[in-house]
């Protein structure tokens, strides 16, 4: 009974597998350089940041369009029946009287106490979102960084599993000879064959989370399409970045942090429009109109005129002046994005500690995850091969598969941890991806 279950069991996953095989859809290759190029590229978060720098530079070019003047040009008939008073106050009767003015000309006005501030504050603006761009790849290409590094931990975990199921086919080939020879007896023959089975299962499940680790990168990269990502690393290694400048002090790496320089600038670009409602409140308005012209009887010659006047006026808003709402508006705005600074600082200083404990940990784990791993394969590569000369028992190699890829997969996935944890320490560090 049991072996006619067992053999259900394998066959059935042998049709799994058939049918993934199938099933399977193009596969594209893929690099860690490659991931960072596309989510720098393609990646819809950071595409939204872009097209917001371009609205925020669009808005600097209309503030800056406020020192230009309208220009006109066109002409004027104009039709007079009845009565007109001149400029004595004479009162005429009967008239009928037209008139044609044809020329061009400039006017303008200009607030001066909004639109230089206006515009100092919108460059600001713009270089504020240049660095809010670059704070949301850093989080972009960080979740691309883990999600490949999670699809390449998947991949060689099927890759071990696969390779694993390999090598029992051959030994359950092996002790099915010595049943056979009459050396072994027939449940250690079922005890490997099941184990087996076990192993393929694992593979299934290990090639699921491959497929789902595929797609989640998929996603995050803006890929579209019915293709299976494959990665061209074979193995995984733990890596070691260095900064060009490392920074020395926390008040280093404020300056480094592109959202530290964003909220900065945030600041600055309150305290510019403030000045439109303190000091620009007091600044007049200047306006000019000035135009040359042809003018007289529509019927008759028209005569050479040409006329300039200019102003320069005060418009004081005295509720403005005297209660200052705006002005408090502003000021607890300033003391809330100060506030934000602040906070800011505050999760920098923690995340930067917490890279630093996390790399050093994850090195740690990397280097005792390897050691256990080497000795696992020594210890079941003696085990195969004691088995072959009969002195060891089917048991003590199913013992030592397991052993050995549970610290497989342990390895892997430190070695992973460790090189996400290598790239967080950087990017909270000030490095730029």
């Amino acid at each position: 009974m049991i072996s006619r279950n067992f053999l259900i069991l394998v066959a059935l996953c042998i049709c799994s597998l058939s049918t993934l095989g199938q099933n399977e859809s193009e596969i594209k290759s893929i690099n860690l350089a490659t991931v960072l190029q596309l989510a720098g590229a393609d990646n819809l978060s950071i595409q939204e940041y872009i097209l917001k720098q371009k609205v925020a530079e669009a808005d600097l070019h209309t503030a800056q369009e406020w020192w230009l003047p309208n220009v006109y040009a066109g002409a004027n008939a104009h039709q007079l029946w009845g009565s007109a008073m001149n400029g004595d106050g004479a009162f005429f009767t009967d008239v009928n009287r037209q008139n044609l003015w044809s020329g061009i000309g400039i006017n303008g006005s200009w607030d001066l106490g909004t639109s230089l501030h206006k515009v100092k504050a919108q460059k600001l603006r713009v270089k504020a979102m240049t660095f809010k761009t670059q704070t949301q790849k850093n989080h972009v290409l960080l979740q691309s960084i883990d999600a490949y590094y999670a699809f390449l931990n998947a991949q060689l975990n099927y890759e071990a599993y696969l390779e694993l199921s390999n090598q029992s086919e051959n030994i359950v080939q092996q002790i099915d000879n010595q049943v056979k020879a009459g050396l072994l007896v027939e449940s250690e023959y079922l005890l490997a064959k099941s184990n087996l089975g076990h192993l393929k299962i694992e593979m299934l499940n290990a090639k699921q989370e491959k497929l789902s680790a595929s797609n989640a990168l998929k996603i995050l990269l803006n890929l579209k399409g019915t293709f299976s990502l494959l990665a061209t690393d074979t193995a995984l290694y733990p890596i070691q970045l260095t900064l060009d400048k490392l920074a020395s002090s926390t008040e280093e790496i404020y300056k480094a942090r592109p959202e530290i320089a964003s909220l900065e600038l945030g600041l600055k670009t309150l305290d510019q429009e403030k000045k439109t409602v303190t000091s620009g409140l007091w600044a007049p308005t200047l306006a000019v109109n000035t135009y040359t012209s042809y003018f007289g009887d529509v019927v008759s010659p028209l005569y050479p005129t040409s006329a300039i006047s200019a102003s320069l006026l005060w418009d004081i808003n005295l509720g403005r002046a005297l209660k200052g709402g705006q002005v408090e508006q502003y000021n607890a705005n300033i003391a809330l994005q100060n506030n934000q600074i602040q906070q800011a600082k505050t999760i920098i200083s923690n995340e930067v500690e917490l890279a630093k404990r996390q790399k050093q940990l994850a090195k740690e784990s990397a280097a005792i995850a390897l050691e256990g791993s080497q000795l696992a394969k020594k210890a079941l590569d003696q085990t195969i091969a004691r088995q072959q000369l009969g002195t060891a028992i089917p048991l003590e190699i199913l013992q030592a598969q397991e052993l050995y890829i549970k610290l497989r997969l342990d390895y892997l996935k430190a070695i992973a941890n460790h090189n996400k944890a290598e790239y967080a320490w950087y990017v909270s560090s000030g490095g730029v991806l």
